[in-house]
């Protein structure tokens, strides 16, 4: 998490390193505009989920955060069927090559390790 972090940090300021492969693209065009403020937003998230001791929550409240990372990275894992996850239509951009083999069975993990954290 503290990578994912210093990665969105980095873009947040400008960084253009390895943008061509992390955003979905239509005729060589981004799907989505990438902006300071929302990479600086992940990796604000990504922050604290690093930082946050889980361990020594209310239980209460580490099962529904649990809960919660479980579902949103697992939803990112399947995707919205055209340009996101396992089940995209959307093919042959660097994107979804990456988002095929490194983000979405990464997604997949996380939401199986959360999921595997309620046991």
């Amino acid at each position: 998490m503290s990578a994912l972090c210093a990665l969105h940090l980095y873009w947040g300021f400008g960084g253009r390193w390895s943008q061509d492969k992390v955003v979905p693209t239509r005729d060589g065009l981004p799907v989505v505009k990438i902006t300071a403020v929302s990479c600086l937003s992940a990796a604000w998230i990504f922050f604290l989920l690093a930082a946050v001791p889980v361990v020594s929550m209310k239980p209460g409240l580490r099962k529904w955060l649990l809960i919660g990372m479980a579902v949103v990275f697992f939803g990112r894992a399947i995707g919205e069927f055209r340009y996101l996850g396992f089940f995209k239509s959307v093919r042959g951009t660097p994107f979804a090559f990456w988002d095929t083999r490194l983000y979405s069975p990464l997604n997949l993990l996380a939401a199986a390790l959360a999921g595997l954290s309620l046991l």
